[in-house]
């Protein structure tokens, strides 16, 4: 399986209100802890029916039987490029930035 590599040098320009689009690697459910964490400190904001869908992942660590991998979430107030990147480094599969 070819590896891809996810250009992370575009969240280093990234405001709070910007929304992040993820596609997780179809082996990441096991990171959706991140996600919650990430959550809870302000680093991003998810969505509350998406929150749903990311306590199911991490706690099941599967996707399920639809494997929608896709993520929308908005760039939190206590952004910190170096703690997301550094944990979703294994995780994404690609990343887009929509600015706000």
């Amino acid at each position: 399986m070819p590896t891809q590599t996810v250009d992370f040098d575009q969240l280093t320009t990234v405001n709070p209100g910007d929304n992040l689009v993820l596609r997780f690697n179809e082996r990441a459910a096991g990171d959706f802890i991140y996600v919650q964490a990430f959550d809870r400190a302000g680093v991003i904001k998810v969505d509350p029916k998406d929150a749903l869908i990311v306590a199911a992942i991490a706690d099941s660590g599967s996707f399920g039987p639809d494997e929608n991998r896709n993520l929308t979430v908005t760039v939190g107030e206590a952004w910190d490029y170096n703690f997301f990147a550094g944990r979703m480094r294994r995780a994404l599969e690609s990343l887009e930035v929509t600015k706000a």
